[in-house]
């Protein structure tokens, strides 16, 4: 529908709309596939997010699997983690401690904001990753 909607307006002229409907049938194609992969692998189809925003992220961090601890039934853990934006004052939290287990499930979200259309997101998303570190008390 987008190739023909693109193909009317270049007919008719209309460069911008064209272009708009260029993007929107790659955009369209690159979703396909991916919902084809998820298919092939008997994965869950990909959801889209509406509610988050364009500067939005969520961060989930789920659980740990097996770490290597002298008594599981001893260990009481966390997670911290460090965003690498902005560098000036990057966010920083933590789960909540999961106690006595080595295969802990902590199943919490962090909302973070970022500006992505800023260059100096660009290179630090390039040049860094986000920090997580596994903490027992």
């Amino acid at each position: 529908m987008c190739l023909t909607n693109r193909d009317h307006f270049k007919a008719v002229g209309d460069v911008a709309s064209t272009n708009r409907f260029e993007q929107l049938a790659l955009n369209s194609k690159k979703d396909l596939d991916a919902v084809r992969v998820a298919h092939k692998r008997g994965e869950a189809v990909p959801k889209c997010c509406t509610d988050l925003g364009d500067n939005d992220l969520e961060l989930t961090i789920i659980q740990g699997i097996n770490y290597t601890v002298p008594n599981p039934k001893d260990v009481d853990t966390y997670v911290k983690f460090e965003f690498p934006y902005p560098t000036d004052d990057p966010p920083k939290d933590r789960t909540s401690v999961v106690k006595d287990t080595n295969n802990p499930e902590y199943n919490q979200v962090f909302p973070l904001t970022f500006q992505r259309n800023v260059r100096a997101c660009q290179r630090v998303f390039k040049r860094h990753s986000i920090k997580l570190e596994v903490w027992s008390k």
